[in-house]
């Protein structure tokens, strides 16, 4: 780099204006409709998944005389069981 590049720049010595990073090789091969079924097939198993251990989280607490509803504001709330 020389000066006249450096003052068509405005001065500015920030290393991203000069040292550029090479974009990365795209793969020809790559089917982006397969993997957005496959990360999305894999989302519907961890949703399932969290459905059942909020359910079981639910039970554990009403075992314990905790009741839990759903706040105004959509998080899970509790109360502390009556002593």
């Amino acid at each position: 780099m020389d000066r006249a590049e450096i003052e068509a720049n405005d001065w500015s010595l920030t290393p991203g204006r000069y040292v550029g990073v090479a974009p990365e090789a795209e793969d020809e091969n790559f089917d982006f409709a397969a993997t957005l079924r496959a990360l999305h097939a894999e989302l519907d198993d961890l949703d399932a998944e969290a459905v059942k251990l909020a359910a079981k989280i639910k039970e554990n607490f009403e075992k314990l005389g905790i009741r839990t509803w759903v706040s105004e504001s959509g998080k899970a709330a509790t109360t502390s069981p009556k002593r």
